[in-house]
């Protein structure tokens, strides 16, 4: 699917993630299902990657996207955790050790910046 707006690709990417995570939710059976740190182990392989995939590309374009990703990360940690609803997006971080998803961003970006400027100056780039 060719998208060219940023503002559906941000939309498209939550609804990616948000499949993803339905197939792992299916896995947690209360305390009979998958512990918390497999969980975790499983959002970062599953379900982060539909977050931060080409982000260095449209991230720095509206925060409406940014937002809509961290709303989807503090619902799939809350989720894993089986936190209350009105936990903490930041305190769910610092607990499941994940990266906000802005500083993520920004990451990705900065390597991403660094690649392009370790290009020889013969490339056409």
């Amino acid at each position: 699917m060719i998208i060219l707006r940023f503002d559906v690709q941000g939309e498209y990417v939550a609804a990616k993630a948000r499949r993803a995570f339905a197939k792992v939710n299916r896995l947690f059976d209360g305390r009979k299902g998958i512990s918390v740190k497999m969980g975790l182990e499983l959002y970062k392989c599953l379900v982060r990657p539909h977050l931060e995939f080409a982000v260095a590309a449209w991230a720095s374009v509206q925060d409406k996207g940014v937002r809509l990703m961290e709303k989807i990360q503090y619902e799939c940690l809350r989720q894993i955790t089986g936190a209350y609803c009105h936990s903490s997006a930041d305190a769910l971080d610092v607990i499941c050790n994940i990266l906000p998803i802005r500083l993520q961003i920004q990451e990705l970006c900065t390597r991403e910046f660094l690649k392009i400027l370790r290009k020889p100056t013969t490339n056409t780039l």
